[in-house]
């Protein structure tokens, strides 16, 4: 397993490239490109989010368990607990997987900040919609429609990677109504940009680049 200063030097970095990322998506001017803009009066019942609160709770919670593990890893860093008896729930891993995880995990968060950036309606899953969306068709989106999502579930499996921790795939039951939720979204962004939604479907995968596949999870 890395060290101590090898693992808090790469998760302190890796936080103050997001930070860095974030800061620079906010200070845009100009829509990204593949951006579609839809300006529309909704009723109270379509600007309700898509979904319902066990599916939208349920994936936050997924999210807030994977940076409660990232706190709690960068603590033991900070104050030198990092040994793998401290952590109790941890597997002994060889340095090269350690680094696998780490490289995954930067990838993971370029990939982030790229959704960030093309879908500038980027908020939590249990927010209402707004009288005025984009629909994001560029960068990542221009091969999946929720890219953030598969983000989200393939960053436990580089975490575990790079700490050896199993016990971070607890979180992972927050995403088992992730196909439902997906599916709820695709309804609500159909009322709202009909043909056009249709259309940018027909080109791309649910969680994966469009395939010819019997299984229709991935269309």
């Amino acid at each position: 397993m890395l060290g101590r200063f090898e693992m808090l030097f790469n998760i302190i970095g890796y936080y103050l490239f997001f930070i860095i990322g974030v800061i620079l998506n906010h200070r845009r001017t100009k829509l990204p490109k593949g951006s579609i803009l839809v300006e529309k009066t909704l009723t109270n019942e379509e600007k309700q989010a898509p979904g319902n609160r066990w599916s939208q709770y349920s994936i936050i919670f997924g999210e807030a368990f994977l940076i409660g593990m990232e706190i709690y890893l960068l603590i033991h860093l900070i104050f030198g607990a990092w040994k793998i008896e401290s952590l109790y729930l941890a597997i002994d891993l060889p340095v090269f997987v350690n680094w696998i995880g780490i490289i995954g995990r930067w990838i993971s968060i370029c990939w982030e900040l790229s959704v960030s950036y093309y879908n500038i309606n980027f908020t939590s899953v249990n927010l209402s919609i707004k009288n005025e969306y984009v629909l994001a068709t560029g960068g990542p989106y221009k091969y999946i429609r929720h890219p953030l999502y598969v983000e989200k579930v393939v960053i436990y499996f580089f975490l575990f990677a790079a700490t050896g921790i199993w016990f971070i795939f607890i979180g992972l039951i927050g995403f088992l109504p992730l196909l439902y939720q997906a599916k709820k979204e695709e309804e609500k962004m159909r009322q709202m940009f009909g043909s056009v939604y249709e259309d940018y479907v027909s080109k791309t995968g649910r969680f994966l680049p469009k395939i010819k596949t019997k299984f229709h999870i991935f269309e």
